[in-house]
């Protein structure tokens, strides 16, 4: 039987689901796959991005067929149209409910893993550091890293990652 992989959309005014909508044909037999995300943003999406892919709505992880298709759960919460590229607290609300949702079922055991899709620090706001920091947070862990995966290498990074301005702000600080 195939692991069943958790994927919160991310923001939804941001590439996240139009990435994974890309690049899920590819991956399809690797895993079930669930889609943590709403109707509307959705929707939206597929319609430009699908590419006919095969999706079917279902309420929890037990409901993952074994069929390459695209399994989607609805988060629950209030949605609204978010249009592409705007940084809206909406969005970022909207972008830790997913995740908030693929962490809930990873913890519960539901799902084997979580990949997350890009989200927008500012539209999210307050003290969050980023996806990582907060599923560690969520899993009551102090130990953890970000890792990225191929067929060919696994990276994990050994720092914490600023942004470019951040990182010159510090720079031109110790100079």
């Amino acid at each position: 039987m195939r692991p069943i992989i958790g994927i919160s959309s991310g923001d939804p005014s941001g590439i996240g689901l139009e990435v994974t909508l890309k690049a899920l044909p590819a991956v399809a037999q690797e895993a079930r796959w669930i889609l943590y995300t709403d109707r509307q943003a959705f929707d939206r999406h597929y319609v430009r991005f699908g590419a006919g892919f095969p999706y079917r709505w279902i309420h929890s992880p037990e409901e993952a067929t074994e069929t390459a298709v695209l399994h989607l759960i609805e988060v629950p919460g209030a949605t609204c149209p978010i249009p592409w590229g705007d940084i809206q607290k909406t969005a970022g609300e909207r972008a830790i409910a997913y995740l908030k949702a693929a962490s809930d079922a990873a913890l519960r055991r539901e799902i084997s893993a979580i990949v997350t899709a890009p989200v927008h620090k500012e539209a999210i706001g307050g003290s969050f550091k980023g996806q990582t920091d907060f599923l560690a947070d969520e899993a009551s862990v102090r130990r953890f890293a970000m890792a990225f995966f191929t067929p060919t290498f696994k990276v994990v990074l050994a720092t914490v990652h600023l942004s470019l301005r951040d990182a010159l702000a510090k720079l031109s600080t110790s100079l």
